[in-house]
């Protein structure tokens, strides 16, 4: 396995010069196209990184890098994976209010129900552990 993100990111950077350079080129929904799916090929590769940091404890780096991922991928499709890492990892760090506050927003949101269905799971625990 090599790591490609140099690459993704080279890839992306070319295709936003494109896309400045020329609004109107009758390519331009392939390059968005293009772009869309390097950016959530990096947003994956962020995703399974915030995994690890979750499987093996480390829950402040899992905060930290779930938030690192919201912010540069915010209309990623997969953002709300994100939110969801953020929240469990408040979850295992006793900081309830803040978890339940990111449950919200993904709840509220256009998440896929599985997602949701995993936040309303997160949302049980932390009401069953306050009692």
């Amino acid at each position: 396995y090599r790591d490609q993100s140099n690459t993704t990111y080279e890839a992306i950077n070319t295709i936003e010069t494109f896309l400045r350079k020329y609004p109107d080129h009758e390519k331009v929904p392939e390059a968005k196209a293009i772009l869309a799916e390097a950016r959530d090929r990096l947003m994956t590769k962020e995703l399974v990184a915030i995994g690890v940091y979750e499987n093996l404890m480390k829950y402040e780096a899992e905060l930290h890098y779930a938030d690192l991922a919201i912010q540069e991928f915010p209309d990623s499709p997969l953002v709300w994976r994100a939110k969801l890492f953020k929240a469990r990892a408040l979850y295992f760090l006793y900081r309830d209010e803040e978890a339940l506050s990111v449950l919200g927003e993904i709840e509220s949101s256009d998440a896929g129900e599985d997602v949701k269905a995993q936040a309303t799971l997160l949302r049980n625990l932390i009401l069953a552990r306050r009692k």
